[in-house]
């Protein structure tokens, strides 16, 4: 399957299992005041900054690994890998008992939620590993498989809770957690068929996958930080209707940034097998001249975003969420910078100086945090929306200078 092919496959597979939180919008709109929109989004905030401490990141070995691997070798890889998360669980599970008041507190949500946090994210581990494995053996047709049909489970169980049993935004939360729950148990199925569980660990491995993992903690989570302060600091300093208002618009132009990923998560498996290979400098400036279509193609469609965002809200969202509309414009030119830095930070994952990356991201999410402090007072909404443009493009830039040092490519087109 030729790259062009597994860009679409992807893409087409990404749009409709992040077609959950677009789908549902027209609904939660409807059924939740922005206020509780507000308070979902808090929650779901939580959820993604929790989950890089159970899975711990091991599941980006699975692309790197998979070329070099024999099947034992990645088999005993997987087998290793899965019970990682449970031990991240335990530990968060403790510090989330002890700390659970005051997490509620800072983000105003309810405490229950806050407890239960590292058992949804448990069963999130799963369904995040099985993908990447996909992708890591070019099997777009599978992930797709995979993904679609979580997309509908949540999709169906999240409308059973919100519309059918009145539970709002709560309801949206058990459909997370019940569809995850349900694919986990499917994805464990689907790996002993395929050969991939063993009895035995490797400790190895564990200490070569929490040798790569651990140090993306910090990188992940500002990532997190990167896309979701904004939130924080809206409720704090404006309100829980301008957090409510300003996430649906979030989640709207985050369609730009899943056709990003889709387009790099098609570009890695190839990038690293060129990488592999020890390219000439002939080879080197080929790949360099296809990252440049890439980011061409990526600022068209960032673009084409940015004309059909009012047509989006007039047909899909509540009129009481409309001073979005702009919002979400200036937002998506962020997202574009983002699918600018997938490009260049895939040079520093492949070799495995993670650390560097993590040092790098932390230094860029203090900046927007900064950003948004500075902003919103003056800017109101609109700050944060600012802050996002500034923060992915300064993080874009400083990821492109780190990687030009530690994997030289003729950026310049010269020998």
């Amino acid at each position: 399957m030729t790259l062009t092919k597994h860009i679409f496959s992807y893409s087409a597979a990404n749009i409709i299992n992040s077609a959950v939180p677009f789908l549902l919008l027209p609904i939660l709109t409807r059924y939740l005041a922005p206020e509780e929109y507000g308070v979902l989004s808090l929650i779901q905030m939580m959820f993604t900054l929790a989950l890089p401490f159970v899975l711990m990141n091991v599941h980006g070995l699975f692309t790197i690994e998979y070329s070099k691997l024999s099947f034992e070798e990645m088999s005993e890889l997987i087998s290793t890998m899965i019970w990682i998360p449970v031990g991240g669980f335990v530990v968060l599970q403790v510090i989330f008992f002890l700390f659970g008041d005051f997490v509620a507190n800072f983000l105003s949500i309810p405490v229950k939620w806050v407890y239960f946090t590292p058992l949804i994210v448990l069963t999130q581990s799963i369904p995040a590993m099985l993908p990447v494995l996909f992708q890591a053996k070019k099997e777009p047709l599978n992930y797709a498989y995979f993904k679609v049909l979580l997309t509908v489970v949540n999709l169906g169980l999240s409308l059973f809770f919100v519309v059918s049993l009145l539970q709002g935004y709560e309801g949206r939360l058990w459909g997370i957690f019940w569809s995850h729950l349900i694919f986990t148990l499917v994805g464990l199925i689907v790996l002993y068929r395929m050969n991939y569980l063993r009895l035995q660990l490797s400790y190895a491995k564990i200490k070569e996958a929490l040798a790569f993992g651990v140090p993306l903690i910090p990188h992940v989570l500002a990532g997190v930080l990167l896309s979701m302060s904004d939130r924080i600091f809206l409720a704090k300093m404006l309100d829980a209707s301008a957090v409510g208002i300003y996430s649906v618009a979030f989640q709207l132009s985050s369609a730009v940034m899943i056709v990003m990923t889709s387009i790099n998560q098609a570009w890695i498996p190839h990038l690293f097998e060129k990488l592999n290979s020890n390219p000439s400098i002939k080879e080197k400036k080929e790949i360099v001249v296809q990252t440049y279509k890439i980011m061409g193609i990526m600022s068209l469609i960032a673009v084409a975003f940015i004309i059909v965002v009012p047509y989006i809200y007039s047909v899909f969202i509540d009129e009481k969420y409309f001073e979005g509309i702009n919002l979400a414009r200036v937002v998506a030119i962020g997202f574009m910078f983002q699918g600018f830095y997938f490009m260049v930070t895939n040079y520093i994952f492949y070799t495995k100086k993670t650390h560097l990356l993590s040092m790098m991201t932390m230094f860029a999410a203090g900046f927007l945090m900064l950003l948004n402090y500075m902003l919103i007072p003056m800017f109101g909404m609109y700050g944060s929306a600012y802050a996002v443009i500034v923060g992915y493009f300064f993080m874009f830039v400083l990821t492109w200078v780190l990687a030009s040092k530690i994997y030289t490519m003729p950026w310049r087109l010269k020998i």
